[in-house]
C-alpha cells in the first residue's frame, strides 16, 4: 500500500450516552472498535492519524498502544464534536493535502479510503464525500485549502455542515455499492444489528 497525503481526524471524546456504554470500546472485528478504526485507516495508507479523547481517555489510549497514532485530549468534549475537530487539526500534519474527518462510532472501510484518496488526487481541491443509493455517508474529505476553517466551526453554526454549505460547488459525491458507508452506531440497537451482520 502506498502512503498517502492525507490525515485523518478520528473523533472519540464523547460520553457514548445513548449507547450506555462507551463505544470506542465496543468489539468489533476482533478488536476495541478505536483500534479497528485506526488499523483500517492505516490499512489504507494513512499515515498521519490524530484520535481525540476525551471522556475514559485514559483507557482509550491503552487501546493505541504500539500504534503510530498522534493522541490528544478534548477536556470540553461535552461541548460537542465541533471542540474536538478544532483540538484535532492543531494535532495534524498541515503539510497534508487532505483531511478525512471520521468518528469513532461509524466504522470505516479500508477501501472507500483507499477509492477517496484516489479521487483526491485528481481533484484535490474538492470535498468529498462517499454515497451509496443517494445518501450520504462517512467519512468526509476536506482539501488542505479548507483547513483554515476549520478553526471557525461550532455547534451553533452546524459544524461541518457550514463548511459543506459555504463550498457546496467544490462537493463531489463519491458513489460506492457498499452500504456500510451509511453505518451509525448510536444505539445497543444499531450495534447488535451490525454486529449480526457480521458487518
Amino acid at each position: 500500500m502506498t502512503a498517502s497525503s492525507l490525515s485523518c481526524i478520528l473523533l472519540a471524546a464523547g460520553r457514548s450516552s445513548r449507547m450506555n456504554q462507551t463505544k470506542a470500546l465496543l468489539r468489533w472485528q476482533g478488536l476495541s472498535l478505536i483500534a479497528y478504526q485506526v488499523k483500517t485507516i492505516q490499512n489504507a495508507g494513512i499515515k498521519d492519524v490524530v484520535a481525540v479523547l476525551g471522556f475514559r481517555a485514559a483507557e482509550l489510549s491503552r487501546e493505541l498502544n504500539g500504534s503510530s497514532v498522534k493522541i490528544v485530549k478534548n477536556n470540553d468534549y461535552s461541548s460537542g464534536k465541533c471542540s474536538s475537530i478544532r483540538i484535532g487539526w492543531h494535532g495534524m500534519d498541515k503539510n497534508s493535502t487532505g483531511v478525512l474527518i471520521a468518528a469513532v462510532d461509524q466504522p470505516l472501510l479500508s477501501e472507500v479510503l483507499c477509492q477517496m484518496d484516489k479521487l483526491h488526487k485528481s481533484d484535490p481541491e474538492s470535498i468529498i464525500i462517499p454515497v451509496h443509493n443517494g445518501k450520504r455517508g462517512h467519512p468526509i474529505l476536506l482539501p488542505s485549502l479548507l483547513y483554515s476553517e476549520l478553526l471557525l466551526i461550532t455547534e451553533e453554526t452546524e459544524g461541518l455542515r457550514s463548511i459543506i454549505k459555504k463550498h457546496h460547488k467544490r462537493v463531489k459525491l463519491m458513489k460506492t455499492v457498499d452500504p456500510r458507508i451509511l453505518l451509525n452506531l448510536n444505539t445497543p440497537d444499531d450495534y447488535e444489528a451490525a454486529y449480526r451482520e457480521d458487518l
